[in-house]
Parts: structure tokens; sequence; C-alpha cells
């Protein structure tokens, strides 16, 4: 029987490389070479579409029209595609086991990648854990899974992600990463696995990082193992992503598992002082800050009392407006919610609370103030804003109601 011949490793999650493999596949017997090294995009494009785009032979004029795509086309296309392959096939002879002419093949005018060559392509095995993934027994299943999102490092070629045939195999297999890990969670929850679905989300919530179920799942898991600091503080971090990112507010599961979150924080204790201790605020200057949920329930609270004591206490929004014809980009109204979100801070008094209301708001409870002490405030609010910037794109809208007592 002939001896088996060392086998090509291709990695497209989370970057391009090349390595080689032993014929028993139990060490590398070359140096890796990779995208990272230096070479253009160029040459990698040529390689990956030869390896990842299905197709056994592609005509010289497509691989033309890939590599310089509409009127970026050379003077000789031809020319400068032979010579494209002959730096590709250069780079390859560095893998030490395979000429790089015996790896890309070419001949009547169209090219391909040798697969009569021992070869291991990442996104094969990832297909093939999926597949497993939806059939069989459920601990099968759960094996299958598991492989497959440690498999997935990250997004496919990320280096190419501007062209079109990658942004295509890139969503697709970012979806069934995606799905993979809800599916995953879901077992792991009904296994009582919260360790797992830590380690899963963990990763995961960095890769699909405005996939709230992830989210959820992360923090559910945390609060299930009492690691609740680390719980509130992801509930933190991404409740202002989805804020400052996409402009919306936490949906009701992931206010749910807040709750769950700030039901099991409450831990037992007998000693009143030390429970006094724990109930003592920070020394912070200036007013509260809260999440929204929170400062909801701030405002029942104050309702309630203002209906038996009469006190005086005024809601404002604050909205920050782009100057007209301005239409500054993400960074730049973050910048300005976080300068704004100091201004308020510091103009307010320690027992006054506000909230990051939305994407481009803040919203204020002015306590034991009158409809002009509450003016009075908004203006001091105003005229600090103008001190604090030389030049600004926006413009601050302020309105103020007088809470209504509850009924």
């Amino acid at each position: 029987m002939a001896d088996k011949r060392p086998l090509l490793c291709i990695t497209s999650f989370g970057g391009f490389s090349i390595s080689v493999l032993n014929p028993d596949e139990t060490e590398a017997i070359a140096p890796v070479i990779s995208d990272g090294t230096g070479h253009s995009n160029k040459l990698w494009t040529l390689i990956g579409y030869l390896l990842f785009s299905g197709r056994d032979k592609v005509p010289a004029d497509d691989l033309v029209e890939i590599l310089w795509p509409g009127n970026a086309s050379p003077a000789n296309p031809l020319n400068s595609l032979r010579l494209l392959v002959h730096r590709a096939r250069t780079q390859l002879d560095r893998l030490d086991c395979y000429k790089g002419s015996e790896i890309i093949l070419s001949g009547n005018g169209v090219y391909s990648w040798n697969k009569k060559l021992p070869l291991r392509l990442d996104t094969e095995c990832f297909e093939r854990l999926c597949r497993n993934a939806s059939n069989g027994k459920a601990s099968k299943r759960l094996d299958a899974m598991l492989e497959a999102v440690a498999m997935y490092k990250g997004r496919f070629l990320p280096k190419l992600s501007y062209q079109q045939w990658t942004m295509t195999l890139d969503t697709y297999y970012h979806s069934k990463y995606t799905a993979l890990c809800l599916e995953a969670v879901e077992l792991l929850r009904s296994l009582g696995r919260y360790r797992d679905m830590i380690e899963i989300c963990t990763k995961a919530v960095i890769l699909a990082p405005y996939t709230e179920q992830l989210h959820v799942a992360l923090i559910e898991a945390l609060t299930a193992v009492g690691s609740y600091n680390e719980a509130m503080a992801h509930y933190k971090i991404v409740t202002d992503m989805l804020l400052n990112d996409l402009g919306i507010a936490p949906s009701d599961e992931l206010k749910a598992t807040y709750k769950v979150l700030s039901h099991n924080t409450q831990a037992m204790e007998s000693d009143i002082g030390m429970i006094r201790e724990a109930l003592t605020g920070s020394k912070a200057s200036g007013a509260f800050y809260c999440d929204f949920e929170s400062f909801r329930q701030i405002y029942d609270l104050k309702a309630r009392e203002c209906l038996r004591s009469g006190e005086m206490v005024q809601l404002s929004l604050i909205t920050v407006s782009p100057c007209r014809g301005k239409s500054p980009g993400a960074r730049s109204r973050n910048a300005a919610m976080e300068r704004m979100d100091t201004i308020i801070r510091s103009s307010l008094r320690k027992g006054d609370v506000y909230t990051r209301f939305s994407v481009m708001q803040y919203l204020l409870l002015l306590q034991s103030t009158n409809y002009e002490n509450g003016e009075i405030t908004l203006e001091r609010i105003r005229r600090n804003y103008k001190q604090s910037v030389s030049r600004t794109d926006y413009l601050l809208q302020c309105s103020l109601l007088p809470l209504l007592p509850c009924t």
C-alpha cells in the first residue's frame, strides 16, 4: 500500500492560512503561510477563489473579473494574471511538501486547485458538523454543535470581506454559526450545563454582538453559577451597546433576565449594620445615573410619594439634535452624548436622577423643584454646554413637565 501524502489544511474562519500535516495527521511538517505575511490581497484572492468558489476549473477571464473588477483591469490582464499565478505558486513553494505548480494547475485557458492532493478545508469540516448536529440523539447532536462552534474562529476570509463572492459565503457561515450557538445554548440550559453556556456565549457575543439572545443566555448562565458582578457588568455593556450602536432599548426578554439577576443578588444577611454598609452609596459627586428600568421604578416611587407629601418634582427631557445641514457619524454622536452626561452629572444635585432614554436623549428627575427652578436648572445645563465646547455640530432641546402624582 502506498504511503499517504502530506495533508494541506486550509483555515478560512478568522483568517486565511495554509498549513501541512504529516501523513499520520499528528504534527505540522512545514511552515504556515497566511494572509498576514504582507503579500497583496490579490494573491490571496486568487488562492481563496480557487479553493472556495466551488468551481473545479475557472476560466482566466473570470479570474480577471474577480481580481480586477469593473474598470480596474490592467492594460494586459491575462499577462498580469499569469504573473500573479507565478507569485502564488512561489508562495506555496514555501510549504516544502508540494511544488506550487503542482498545487495550482493551469492549461487551456483555465486555472484550478489540484483536488487530487490531500486537502482539508475548515468550511467543509464545519458543514459536516452542522449536518451531524441536525440528526441523531441529543447527546451526539450537542457534541457536533460544540465542535462546530469551536471551529468557527471568526468571519470568513476577513481580509477579503469587501468582495462580493466572499460576502455571500461570510453571511452564510456566520448565520449558521449563530443558529448553532443558540441551539447549543438551549440544549445546555436543559441539561443545567451553565459553565459550558458561559464558554460558548463569551466567544459568541464577540463574534455576533447584536444577537441579543446570546447576551441573555450569558447573563442567565453567569447568574446561575453565582457570578453576579460579572452578569451585572455584562448587562450594562449590552444595554449601552444597543443604545449607542442601534438606538434601541433592551428587549422584554433582556429586562426579564435583569430582574432575575437583581433578585438573586440579594444575599442572606442577618447583621443590619452590614446591610446598611452594603446599601451605602458611593461618594461620587453629582447627580445619580441609572439605567432606564431603574429610572422608571424611581419615577413610580416618587409619584406615590408626591400623592402623600405634595412634593413638587419635575421631569425633563434633553435632546441633543444635529444642527441644520449636519449629518454627524456614530462616533461623533457618542462623543456628544458622553460630554452631555458629564455636564448633566455636574449641573444637578446629588438627589436628582437621570438616565439615557434614547440614542440622543436624556431624562432628568428634578426632586423638590417647582417649574421655575426647573427652568433655572435647564438654563444652567445650556450654559455649561455652551462653555464646554468652542464649536459643536449639535443643539440642545430641553422640555419640562411636572411629575403627576400616582392616583
